[in-house]
């Protein structure tokens, strides 16, 4: 009776020692390998401009008012117009002296991302007409197409946001439709954060 008991209290402690061991490491490991990813959120389809660091800057002799800063491209939405990694001269403070015109392309900041600088094609000015079709855009009467022809579309969240600041179905004064390349309803444009204003234009990329 005495070595039955024996034997029934060693197999107790070999499971409380195994047991002791789970828990010391192997909920660990399970506790690890079963907590959720940590993801790290950025707009997407965002096209930035980044200095190099030791970029030369210089003053025009045109009124004197913008400077000349070399830069690189970072990202892939204004591709085949701006390549990713392609170095380009920004003309900083040009709109001080230059009304905006339709196909350039600007630099743009926000308040909410200062130390960014956003790179987007202007593609419609304040008294353009704005109308949507389905999910394509026309701006006066035409549908509005990236440099490959192909049509941009419009989520109808984005067509809202685009809509409610019309006056008589026109973009009023001091707004600004800019656009990238990409033609998915998803892009990192007015599409997602809607018209830019004067504040937003710190400059253009030298053609």
């Amino acid at each position: 009776m005495f070595y039955l008991n024996k034997k029934w209290f060693s197999l107790a402690f070999l499971i409380l020692i195994g047991l002791f061991a789970y828990f010391l490491y192997g909920h660990k490991n399970i506790s690890v390998k079963n907590s959720p990813p940590v993801l790290v959120k950025r707009p997407i389809d965002e096209t930035i401009l980044e200095s190099n660091g030791f970029g030369s800057k210089t003053k025009l002799l045109e009124n004197n008012c913008f400077s000349i800063e070399k830069n690189y491209i970072r990202g892939v939405s204004m591709e085949p117009l701006l390549k990713n990694n392609q170095a380009v001269l920004g003309y900083m403070g040009y709109y001080h002296c230059h009304n905006p015109q339709k196909g350039d392309l600007v630099i743009l900041r926000f308040r909410s991302q200062p130390d960014k600088y956003f790179v987007k094609k202007l593609v419609a000015l304040e008294g353009d007409k704005i109308e949507f079709n389905r999910e394509y855009l026309l701006i006066n009467g035409k549908i509005a197409k990236n440099s490959q022809g192909q049509n941009y579309l419009f989520s109808e969240q984005s067509q809202k946001r685009l809509s409610i600041p019309l006056e008589n179905k026109k973009i009023p004064h001091g707004y600004y439709l800019v656009l990238g390349e990409t033609v998915g309803p998803e892009a990192y444009d007015s599409r997602s954060f809607g018209y830019i204003e004067d504040e937003h234009l710190v400059g253009k990329i030298a053609p």
